[in-house]
């Protein structure tokens, strides 16, 4: 395949990620047909599976490749610093910036990951594990005399507030002060273990 005829496919390619991104998360992955999607790229129906395995495997591709960015970004950002307040103030950061740049992806990393077959699922199921992981060794020294469980369930209560508060209106509110009450909760309860 000449160098020419692949930078084409991958345009288009890329042209289809996009366009499924920007349908899946306005109108949700179930209402999107293959149809509505090469209508938006602006190629026949048939010819995205030139392009793309299934509509599955597109959604499953998208999540992968948000959540591993996510999980490097964060790792890059937490890395530099030094003690665990600090790390966990990066960690968030990154969660903001990142949504900053790829928030769709996001949107559907939260709300499609169930759209998924059962091994897909698993596969994304990992991929967070893995990031609420990054997030427990930030904080473990923090809450090194907790009750066992207890630095799990603040992660995910970490976690899910971040993915959860995509689905809010914007009007309002602003990082910085939902950041401050994230970082509060978690000193205060860490504190609540001396």
């Amino acid at each position: 395949m000449s160098a020419l005829l692949s930078n084409v496919e991958g345009g288009t390619r890329d042209r289809i990620i996009d366009a499924a991104i920007a349908l899946f998360s306005e109108y949700g992955f179930q209402a999107i047909s293959m149809r509505d999607l090469a209508k938006q790229v602006g190629v026949n129906a048939g010819s995205l599976y030139n392009h793309i395995e299934n509509k599955q495997e597109l959604l499953y591709e998208i999540l992968e490749l948000t959540l591993s960015s996510l999980i490097a970004t964060t790792k890059r950002s937490t890395k530099r610093q030094g003690t665990p307040e600090r790390k966990f103030q990066a960690f968030l950061q990154s969660f903001s910036s990142f949504r900053g740049v790829d928030e769709r992806g996001l949107i559907l990393l939260y709300r499609e990951v169930v759209s998924l077959d059962v091994k897909r699922q698993t596969d994304i199921r990992d991929l967070q594990q893995s990031y609420l992981s990054l997030l427990e060794d930030i904080l473990s020294p923090m809450y090194f005399k907790s009750v066992p469980g207890r630095l799990s369930y603040i992660s995910k209560i970490v976690v899910g507030f971040l993915f959860g508060q995509l689905q809010w209106s914007s009007a309002g509110l602003h990082d910085k002060i939902l950041m401050a009450h994230l970082i509060r909760f978690v000193t205060e309860s860490a504190s609540q273990n001396s």
